[in-house]
């Protein structure tokens, strides 16, 4: 089962914020397992370093993090199509648009975030909370 995963989902599992962070923990940890195949976009991978390295201070401590992820993770090429296309939706969060075109030019029927009401529902992609995705994927 292919899913994106979005930047706040990574970040709260890296930082350990809770109570996010312990209802993401499990989908991670099937995505190590191979369980599920998670994604994360290119995009989302330079966030989560920016924010990684401003916790850590330490260069060498943030590639290893973002080498660690990227052994468990896929990663998500945007386009310029998508960047387009996400303009065409008119969404008031630019950036979860272009995340959903993204997703959806893949074929990765889902997108998990802590932020449902953001993401666009004309992208035709099932944008859903960690804790609802663990009931439809048991």
């Amino acid at each position: 089962m292919k899913v994106l995963f979005d930047t706040c989902l990574i970040i709260d599992y890296l930082q350990n914020r809770l109570p996010f962070a312990e209802e993401e923990e499990p989908l991670i940890e099937a995505v190590a397992r191979g369980e599920i195949e998670g994604f994360i976009t290119a995009k989302s991978l330079t966030d989560i370093y920016y924010l990684t390295h401003h916790v850590l201070h330490d260069e060498n401590k943030t590639q290893n993090v973002i080498a660690e992820l990227l052994k468990i993770f896929h990663l998500a090429d945007t386009t310029a199509s998508d960047c387009l296309d996400a303009l065409a939706l008119q969404s008031k969060d630019y950036e979860d648009a272009v995340m959903s075109e993204t997703a959806k030019r893949l074929k990765i029927p889902y997108l998990l975030t802590r932020n449902v009401p953001d993401f666009p529902l004309e992208a035709g992609v099932n944008v859903l909370t960690p804790n609802a995705f663990k009931k439809i994927a048991r």
